[in-house]
């Protein structure tokens, strides 16, 4: 059992990202326990969380995040099993501000997740890899002119293919994808199908490289079209820390019922003052199509700015000082610019995991 515990408080000048804009203080507390069972062949894995923010302005009202997720892998002679299950209630604060930009305290997401994933090995360095997942979503709350927006989707995927060990470094996978989106009141359901390759390699211990190139056909909402889908993961650590670039483009399934293309990119990186002390900076740019707005409800773009340094007293103790800036736009028909500032303190306590065997 693996526990963590945080306080925090932070001072926004924006934090629904909307005009005109809304400042305010906050202070939370997150809590999160990890339950895990292992044995020579399984390992299972129960992670309940809590998240409780409170305001100081009426125009927010005190959220309280609630999140559970679980895990089993179980390890065969010539593969893997994974199995994952979660569910999240959160508030749309935080879940839509950088998709449909309707955020609001008093409306809740909850997303209902299962999947699995099943890797066989066919000969010493070619494996069968197949995967399959399923995502429920819908939305609560009073504000019944953001319910009527936030249509919830159902989106089942899948994908199969073989994986191919080229080296002691590098390898090669070759997959077909599918997936669909489900959503009420649509003139029609969106889908896709397709192929990509995916190849990882590692330059070194400390150089990873993981990229996926893809074509795919689309229907969206009656709509066909082919498009491309892409993701790229480069990291680099040493001992003075890590740097790291992500890079996504793929059809994404937003709140308002729909598949939006998205271009999103990354880059983060830390660095190890002292023993005690890192400072960190992130970078986040996410792009979204226009050719699939419904309402003209998005963030057409959002950028990200974000400098931290962490401070480590004791050994389980963590205290975090952080700042970022935001410049996207409103939602709204009449979309315009918005930007954000933010300050925070954090005080996190990570006490050693209590384990025992028998």
């Amino acid at each position: 059992m693996a526990p963590t515990f945080t306080l925090g408080l932070d001072d926004d000048s924006n934090r629904a990202l909307a005009s005109p804009a809304v400042g305010s203080e906050s202070t939370w507390i997150y809590s999160n326990v990890q339950f895990q069972r292992a044995t020579e062949t399984t390992q299972l894995t129960i992670t309940p969380q809590v998240n409780w923010q409170h305001f100081d302005v009426a125009e927010f009202g005190a959220i309280t995040d609630r999140d559970l997720t679980a895990a089993f892998l179980w390890t065969q002679e010539r593969g893997t099993l994974n199995l994952a299950a979660s569910r999240f209630y959160d508030s749309t604060l935080t879940t839509q501000l950088t998709e449909t930009g309707i955020a609001s305290s008093d409306v809740n997401q909850l997303t209902e997740q299962a999947s699995v994933s099943w890797n066989y090995g066919l000969a010493e360095r070619r494996s069968f890899v197949f995967q399959a997942g399923y995502s429920d979503v819908s939305y609560y709350g009073p504000q019944v002119g953001f319910l009527a927006l936030l249509l919830g989707y159902r989106y089942p995927s899948a994908s199969a293919g073989e994986e191919f060990v080229l080296s002691e470094r590098t390898t090669l996978t070759a997959t077909a994808f599918a997936d669909e989106l489900i959503a009420p009141l649509s003139i029609d359901d969106s889908h896709e199908a397709g192929g990509r390759i995916q190849l990882t390699h590692s330059f070194s211990e400390r150089t990873q490289l993981n990229v996926m190139v893809g074509e795919s056909a689309r229907s969206l909402e009656g709509s066909r079209s082919t498009g491309t889908v892409a993701n790229l993961d480069l990291s680099h650590s040493c001992e003075l820390g890590k740097v790291q670039l992500d890079y996504s483009r793929q059809l994404v399934p937003y709140g308002t019922g729909v598949l939006a293309q998205r271009q999103q990119i990354t880059l983060s990186g830390t660095y190890h003052l002292t023993e005690k002390v890192d400072v960190n900076a992130s970078l986040l740019r996410i792009e979204n199509s226009e050719s699939v707005v419904y309402l003209h409800v998005d963030r057409r773009s959002y950028t990200g700015v974000t400098f931290g340094l962490d401070w480590r007293p004791l050994e389980t103790w963590k205290v975090r000082i952080e700042g970022d800036a935001t410049r996207t736009q409103t939602f709204d028909t009449a979309s315009i610019p918005v930007s954000d500032r933010r300050a925070a303190v954090s005080l996190t306590w990570t006490p050693h995991p209590l384990m025992t065997s028998f």
